[in-house]
């Protein structure tokens, strides 16, 4: 299995969160910690999976619980740069129709960037 690694970014509006490796029952804690350690409260969250090689049902829910914690707020949680198989895991779950999805993580910030200044 290859080693979860969490990096972030902060923007106006906005925390970008960069997972590569895997993401499987034995760190999905993990990366909850990590969401809701830097996430700032009302910020947009968006996820950049573009190195991320294998995600299964437990990281999907963290990412899901993301999701319910910025709507709440007035936000949202976006995923960018999804291949491969977790883009699988995504489309046949279908929560890439559920929540933002763009294929890039460029193109995902520039879009909250956007519906910020609007």
């Amino acid at each position: 299995m290859a080693p979860l690694t969490l990096t972030h970014q902060h923007l106006p509006g906005m925390s970008v969160i960069a997972l590569a490796g895997e993401v499987d029952r034995t760190n999905s804690a993990q990366l909850a910690d990590y969401v809701a350690r830097i996430r700032r409260p009302g910020d947009h969250v968006i996820f950049d999976l573009a190195e991320l090689s294998f995600l299964d049902s437990s990281g999907l829910h963290v990412l899901l619980a993301c999701a319910r914690t910025c709507a709440d707020e007035g936000a949202a949680a976006h995923l960018a740069a999804a291949k491969g198989a977790p883009a699988r895991l995504l489309r046949i779950t279908g929560v890439d129709a559920r929540l933002p999805t763009y294929v890039t993580t460029e193109h995902a910030i520039a879009t909250v960037l956007a519906t910020r200044t609007s």
